[in-house]
């Protein structure tokens, strides 16, 4: 069977440059925790496989790794996916920035986490599945409702319509 070859087009020096494709599996450290994952790697024609200098990320999505990283660790250890959060906020039909406020953090880390550009913490992971227990997460922001609110509103999102949101959807 023939080695896995991949080309691209480098717009710098104007020519088609070839890799060799390997896939090692590696011992990686996530949130400290130590797992094995299968890797994907780019070695440049005429650079040596066993030479791991030579290893490219994937030239056609250098966080392919990383994200299944990711993947493997919510897999591992029962986080949430990025679709499954975002579903649970759809679901009470939340903006990104009313979820972000009334679970304390900020619109930006709880937008990485949806898209999967971040893993979220184990904090966020306790805060994140709140959404998904709406009786849960009514009481939780009905008895924060004043730094809730006082949140929303220094983030220029209206409060008051944020809970009467989660009023209907609770």
């Amino acid at each position: 069977m023939a080695a896995e070859t991949k080309q691209i087009f480098d717009q710098l020096t104007q020519q088609t440059v070839t890799f060799q494709v390997i896939h090692p599996v590696e011992t990686v450290n996530v949130l400290g925790e130590t797992l094995t994952a299968p890797h994907e790697y780019w070695v440049p024609q005429g650079q040596a496989v066993t030479d791991e200098a030579a290893w490219l990320e994937p030239k056609d999505d250098v966080d392919r790794n990383l994200q299944a990283d990711y993947a493997l660790f919510r897999r591992t250890f029962h986080f949430l996916t990025p679709a499954e959060i975002k579903a649970n906020r759809l679901a009470l039909h939340l903006t990104l920035r009313e979820t972000a406020a009334a679970l304390g953090m900020s619109f930006s880390t709880l937008s990485d986490i949806e898209n999967g550009r971040l893993l979220q913490s184990m904090d966020q992971e306790v805060k994140l599945r709140y959404l998904a227990e709406r009786p849960a997460f009514g009481h939780f922001v009905a008895q924060h409702a004043t730094i809730i609110g006082n949140r929303l509103t220094r983030q220029g999102v209206n409060a008051p319509r944020f809970f009467e949101k989660l009023a209907a959807h609770v």
